[in-house]
């Protein structure tokens, strides 16, 4: 029972995150299509660009991160003999990263 709970309370958190993230997103473009040539509105965009441009290299890094970790363990089912159960665990373990890979690359573009 706690288990959901505290799913609910996760998909909630991800939710206000992804709104947030949203806002964000609506006054930077809104900035960028309409600001005025001053110092603070072309400070306050640079900052806005800067953000977004870290945001992506993180996004990206963990991308070729998880990446890597999915070669290696497809590499490593490859390779070994292994019993049918750990197979299995390293077959869901390679599809769970797949689909944050997914996840990820959704989140960059």
């Amino acid at each position: 029972m706690q288990v959901a709970c505290d799913d609910i309370e996760q998909l909630k958190i991800v939710s206000e995150i992804i709104n947030r993230k949203n806002t964000l997103r609506e006054i930077f473009n809104k900035m960028k299509n309409s600001y005025t040539e001053n110092a603070l509105s072309i400070k306050v965009l640079d900052d806005y660009n800067q953000y977004y441009q870290n945001s992506i290299d993180e996004k990206q890094q963990l991308f070729n991160a998880f990446n890597n970790i999915s070669e290696y363990l497809e590499k490593l089912r490859l390779e070994t003999s292994n019993t049918k159960e750990s197979m299995n665990e390293l077959r869901n373990d390679l599809d769970e990263i797949l689909n944050k890979l997914d996840s990820i690359k959704n989140e960059i573009i």
